[in-house]
């Protein structure tokens, strides 16, 4: 396993606002078991329990729900596999679940805010932002991928930090559609061209 640079977050040397402390990282990838990041949290004991089960326990302040039909987003990946296994009848039926959960033609991507997103392959950097912020588009100043500055049309894999710059100025343009890979993002790019 390789931890992801940047994703590394200390919530015992600075717990939340609520009193939650753990470790998190995320990693890329697990040899052998997906190629997609999973997030690892490191606490004690009494720690996990409180995350568990007391007052700030994931689920009642976060609110997410997750069942065979709805689909992954910012949520914890092992707990999924626990929720998955209990909500399947079957070993087939939990088969097909995880084989939905990792689908190989789609890309697992960050955003600045530890955010993940699921998009079909093949997807560039501004496929990405016209996805995730269709209302900002027009005033994409630069994209930051992984903490480096890269041209709009770069292809993106699983695991990548898209980090956008936005300014007050339009600067959308007619070229911007040959860097969209999806039909999607070039109707976003043509409506904003008019």
């Amino acid at each position: 396993m390789h931890p992801i640079p940047g994703k590394l977050k200390d919530y015992i040397g600075s717990p939340k606002e609520n009193g939650y402390q753990s470790i998190h990282t995320v990693v890329y990838p697990l040899p052998g078991v997906t190629e997609q990041p999973i997030e690892i949290q490191i606490r004690t004991t009494q720690m996990h329990e409180e995350c568990e089960f007391g007052s700030i326990a994931h689920d009642k302040y976060k609110g997410y729900m997750y069942s065979l039909h709805s689909r992954p987003a910012r949520v914890n990946l092992f707990r999924n596999f626990q929720i998955l296994r209990e909500e399947s009848r079957t070993a087939d039926q939990f088969s097909d679940a995880l084989r939905q959960y990792f689908r190989e033609d789609h890309l697992a991507i960050f955003d600045a805010k530890n955010n993940l997103y699921h998009m079909k392959k093949p997807v560039s950097a501004l496929d990405f932002i016209c996805h995730a912020w269709p209302q900002r588009v027009s005033v994409l100043k630069d994209i930051m991928i992984n903490g480096r500055s890269r041209p709009m049309d770069t292809a993106l894999h699983d695991g990548d930090i898209v980090d956008p710059q936005f300014g007050r100025t339009k600067a959308v343009q007619r070229e911007w559609m040959n860097a969209c890979q999806q039909k999607k993002s070039k109707q976003v790019v043509r409506a904003l061209c008019v």
